[in-house]
């Protein structure tokens, strides 16, 4: 007798408004509204009510759903093209997440653990049609072109902040940034790294031909102002991220999560730099727009000659021999030195 009135609640719980007494909402599925109400339900007759209610097929191994009890409450009836709104919050409380696989008409919903959805083809968007993310808690992937950040960086950075194991991927030598996660927080997330990914320097480069000095001499001797430079770039830069990550995360809670964060992505490899290419006596600056003038100025007032350099210059003899001539010119030479040694005036 109680399993029966139990079967008859059970009937009556999920019985859509306006539907026939078969359980199917009026109108086919899709269509009319529908109350929920689960208590204790398993988690496969859960699925197997939104499959009649929606006409969507979903996939599921046993293992996956064995044990999972639902308990859901609904004030009202929801519509029933809302529902999977419903299906997907309900599973984001079990571990779960759905994977889309196909396209229509034979397109297949897949159950499968959140801390496998990284490694699962999720519906896929890019900056361009990031508007289109839905704000649900289905599992999908951004994929984000940084064009200053560093993507590395910013992986290690933002990986507190998502829900699915090595949901942030980094694509090495392309910058890519990929991000799997709920659907509402990848585009949280993608908003967020729209407005950090354009503060990042701007890096040109200078080929600067020396007339009066060697390469590897001038670069030893500017590299310890390089250095100075680099360190107050990066704190400015450190700067403007943690105030731009302050507005997302909140001043207060998130103050102390932005200055890590920024501490981490602002340590970038230096954007001031001067190569030496000894082969063409010349150097090469790399540096952000506002300084390349600066470095340039500063390589040309330090290439000059010195004024101590000895010249060498070469006569030709038509008469007298190299050695003799050397060794007389030697005794002039020595002889002046000596009379200036004693106060004498030399020789002229």
């Amino acid at each position: 007798m109680k399993r029966a009135v139990a079967a008859w609640f059970l009937v009556l719980a999920f019985l859509p408004c306006g539907a026939a007494q078969q359980g199917t909402p009026a109108g086919g599925p899709g269509k009319g509204k529908v109350g929920l109400r689960f208590l204790g339900t398993s988690l496969k007759e859960v699925l197997k009510t939104f499959e009649q209610y929606t006409g969507k097929r979903f996939l599921f191994e046993e293992a996956a759903v064995a044990g999972k009890r639902v308990n859901l409450l609904s004030s009202s009836p929801i519509p029933v093209a809302n529902i999977m709104e419903v299906l997907e919050s309900i599973l984001e409380v079990e571990g779960l997440t759905l994977v889309e696989v196909g396209e229509a008409p034979a397109r297949i919903f897949k159950v499968v653990p959140m801390a496998g959805a990284a490694g699962k083809a999720t519906r896929t968007y890019t900056q361009e049609n990031m508007e289109e993310i839905p704000p649900n808690d289905r599992v999908v992937t951004l994929v984000f072109q940084l064009k200053y950040l560093p993507a590395g960086k910013v992986k290690t950075a933002f990986q507190k902040m998502t829900t699915v194991p090595d949901g942030l991927q980094a694509i090495e030598g392309t910058n890519l940034l990929l991000i799997t996660d709920y659907a509402s927080n990848v585009k949280r997330l993608g908003k967020i790294l729209s407005q950090l990914d354009v503060i990042g320097p701007k890096i040109v480069r200078e080929t600067v031909k020396l007339k009066n000095t060697e390469p590897l001499e001038l670069v030893r001797e500017i590299q310890p102002l390089i250095n100075i430079e680099n360190r107050v770039y990066l704190a400015q830069l450190q700067r403007r991220v943690e105030e731009r990550l302050r507005q997302f995360l909140g001043r207060r809670g998130g103050g102390r999560n932005a200055r890590g964060m920024s501490s981490t992505i602002s340590d970038v490899s230096t954007p001031i730099g001067v190569v030496p290419v000894p082969r063409l006596g010349s150097v090469i600056i790399s540096a952000t727009e506002e300084k390349l003038p600066e470095i340039r100025a500063l390589i040309e007032s330090l290439d000059v000659k010195d004024p101590e350099e000895k010249v060498l210059r070469f006569y030709p003899l038509r008469f007298q021999d190299p050695l003799s001539l050397a060794s007389t010119l030697q005794g002039i030479f020595d002889f002046s030195r000596l009379s200036r040694g004693r106060g004498g005036k030399g020789r002229t």
